[in-house]
């Protein structure tokens, strides 16, 4: 079972870049060939008609096609610190007391989504975009 595992590993970046060779306009082509996404934009906890709007408007701003601005998103996950650092005692000259007693550390964090705007490859920077390409 573990060989047909590594077989389908290797027939899928087998198939992966011969797509990228025979279309050298993809997104396969330019990730074979290291090509790094233009930033465009990033933001933390956008509802999903906020997004789209900052993707619209970065088209706009960038003068692209809004289909060329890739929206990635990730969670940045904090929670699950949370559940044992409560149990954290530390020693201070008046005895054992919780890590919430004695420090607001982990009380700035919380569970996040990051979002990051880019230019889609192939798509150049615009004469409002200021940056050479490269």
């Amino acid at each position: 079972m573990a060989d047909f595992q590594t077989l389908t590993d290797n027939y899928f970046w087998e198939a992966f870049r011969r797509l990228a060779e025979n279309h050298p306009n993809s997104a396969s082509h330019d990730l074979i060939y290291r090509k790094r996404l233009r930033p465009l934009a990033s933001a933390e906890n956008l509802s999903p008609a906020k997004a789209a709007m900052l993707t619209r408007e970065l088209a706009d701003q960038h003068e692209l096609p809004e289909s060329a601005v890739i929206c990635c998103t990730l969670k940045a996950r904090f929670s699950r610190i949370r559940p044992g650092f409560n149990d954290i005692q530390v020693l201070d000259a008046t005895g054992y007391r919780t890590i919430t007693e004695c420090s607001e550390f982990f009380q700035k964090f919380s569970d996040q989504t990051l979002f990051h705007f880019y230019a889609s490859p192939g798509h150049p920077p615009g004469p409002s975009d200021g940056r050479s390409q490269g």
